[in-house]
């Protein structure tokens, strides 16, 4: 008797077979008895065993406090993420402790998984760390920032010569430089209310002069209280000297610079085919720190041939960032108020509250390194003078708190210094190191203490930004008039 065909056994038939299923549910249901019945470290789940769950939260723990040392690599984040460092380095022993105490299926899991967001949250922060400052993305916008200041408010960044700068040109700015100055600074009072809105011209150099001068007769550098970026271009005291000699007067003037960034700003840029007559406006208030700043910066560039850069810097980091939001304190309802003035003065009648942003030292205050700085100097200026047949004059421009001496109440908030100061020498031992070496010299100091008690008049800013006012420009203008006739 013939056998039947074998016929194949498919899938499908075996699962529609009943036997089937309960065998499959048995051999299941054993399986997991098996792993519920082994301890939580016993499981096969690579995750729960107790070397990789320690070892996760020492990787985590090591990630965390190597974030808190990261000022010992990127000095940029020192000043700001010190504070940081303790409680990163504290958490971090935290997280690695963890590791041999959890040990219970239910915190373990836990545990293990704020571990690993640890490990992930870290290396992400340092891949967008190096990917921030791989495309210097700037948190800070710094660019930005100060191209919403006047001109006269930002340094000079273009290098001219070996290691001076001045400003880029040329550029035009309009409205009221001191009052949106003070705006963007947050100080709400309104203290410079009446202050004229101007429009400002720099040209190609970077100097405040007309547009088209080609020749001039005589040019004068110096600092902000020649640039006077606030006063219209016709109350500048060059343009009042102008018009005042009948000759034309070259504007050499840049804030944050020194003397010997403005006798380079005479040899570049002052020499036209008609100048017989150059001028330095040496400022007792910071004059001296300038000149001791750019002395050192051309020794260095003599010994190292290193030339400086003055562009403002990127903030690329995005740990200073985050630092910086943290750190930040939380702004007011309202603006700042401004804070209390160093001392009062009585002008006509008024009672005017007034600021004083530097002290003049006395001739026995400079050390011998700057004493040999300054002479250096003038001997420079002295010798490309006669060299090239000009007039050279260096004129002295008292800070306000000389001019205003003896007329002062001062306040409980002024600094000591400024409360116990008293006319130095120093006007009269620098007009001797000037007439040593062949230059001509004008103290403008007694001009504008007889204007200020004579004609009642205040010349200076009172507050915050303490350079000439229009009226104090035009004493200015007068008494260098008088000089060079």
């Amino acid at each position: 008797m013939g056998t039947a065909p074998e016929q194949p056994i498919h899938i499908r038939t075996l699962a529609r077979n009943g036997r089937v299923k309960a065998l499959a549910r048995a051999i299941l249901g054993w399986f997991r008895s098996k792993v519920d019945q082994s301890t939580p470290m016993e499981r096969p789940t690579a995750m729960h065993s107790r070397r990789l769950h320690r070892g996760l939260h020492v990787i985590a723990g090591a990630l965390l406090a190597g974030l808190g040392l990261v000022p010992t690599c990127f000095l940029e984040l020192a000043g700001c993420w010190l504070s940081l460092r303790d409680p990163l380095v504290e958490s971090g022993c935290i997280v690695i402790l963890l590791g041999w105490v959890t040990y219970r299926p239910s915190i373990a899991r836990a545990s293990a998984g704020l571990a690993l967001g640890i490990s992930l949250s870290v290396l992400g922060l340092g891949a967008a760390e190096c990917l921030s400052r791989w495309t210097r993305w700037d948190f800070r916008k710094t660019e930005a920032t100060l191209r919403r200041l006047p001109p006269y408010y930002r340094k000079p960044t273009v290098l001219t010569g070996d290691v001076f700068f001045r400003r880029p040109g040329p550029e035009r700015w309009k409205g009221r430089v001191i009052e949106h100055t003070l705006r963007e600074l947050g100080i709400g009072e309104d203290l410079y209310a009446d202050e004229l809105e101007v429009t400002v011209h720099y040209d190609a150099q970077g100097f405040r002069n007309p547009t088209g001068l080609t020749d001039w007769d005589i040019a004068v550098a110096g600092d902000s209280f020649t640039e006077l970026g606030f006063l219209p271009e016709d109350l500048l005291f060059t343009s009042l000297l102008s018009r005042r000699l009948g000759l034309r007067v070259k504007n050499l003037g840049v804030s944050h610079t020194g003397p010997l960034t403005q006798l380079h700003y005479l040899e570049t840029y002052g020499l036209g085919p008609s100048t017989r007559r150059v001028a330095i406006m040496f400022f007792e208030g910071n004059d001296l720190q300038d000149l001791e700043v750019e002395s050192h910066r051309l020794r260095w560039f003599q010994q190292t041939g290193k030339r400086p850069s003055a562009q403002p810097k990127p903030q690329c980091s995005l740990l200073r960032a985050i630092c910086d939001l943290i750190l930040r304190p939380v702004p007011p309802a309202a603006p700042d108020a401004a804070p209390a003035p160093d001392a009062y003065l009585d002008v006509a009648g008024k009672r005017i509250a007034v600021d004083f942003g530097s002290v003049p030292v006395a001739a026995s205050d400079v050390n011998p390194k700057l004493r040999e700085a300054l002479d250096d100097f003038l001997a420079r200026y002295g010798t490309w003078a006669r060299e090239r047949g000009l007039e050279a004059w260096l004129f002295y421009l008292p800070a306000p708190l000389r001019v205003w001496h003896g007329r002062l109440d001062f306040t409980e908030q002024a600094p000591e210094q400024v409360r116990l100061w008293q006319p130095t020498d120093l006007p009269d031992h620098l007009e001797q190191l000037v007439q040593a070496h062949g230059l001509r010299f004008c103290d403008l100091t007694p001009a504008l203490i007889e204007a200020t008690h004579t004609r009642e008049v205040l010349l200076f800013n009172p507050r915050f930004d303490t350079h000439l006012n229009a009226t104090g420009s035009a004493v200015v203008a007068e008494a260098m008039a008088r000089a060079f006739e």
